[in-house]
């Protein structure tokens, strides 16, 4: 199941704000630079730079990935955790 809108809107803000303190210098981020994305349960920060022999090709290389899970409750009125 996909984060709700309200979720997505807090983890963009929250993870944003982490990224962006964190992402090096304006003047060098067509070589290298952090971001971050969203993909149903998961948060991942990434890196990317140019290839040393190649500028235009941009790689990524993912440094940091959170699967977020929330408690639930179950039928039996116990939570349940992923």
């Amino acid at each position: 199941m996909a984060f709700s809108e309200i979720e997505m809107a807090r983890y963009k803000r929250e993870v944003g704000a982490y990224v962006d303190g964190k992402r090096p210098p304006s003047h060098i981020r067509k070589q290298l630079d952090i971001g971050l994305r969203i993909k149903g349960q998961s948060v991942e920060m990434f890196e990317s730079q140019s290839r040393w022999d190649d500028p235009q090709e941009i790689m990524e290389n993912r440094w940091c990935e959170n699967n977020v899970c929330e408690n639930t409750k179950s039928r039996e009125g116990v939570l349940a955790a992923c």
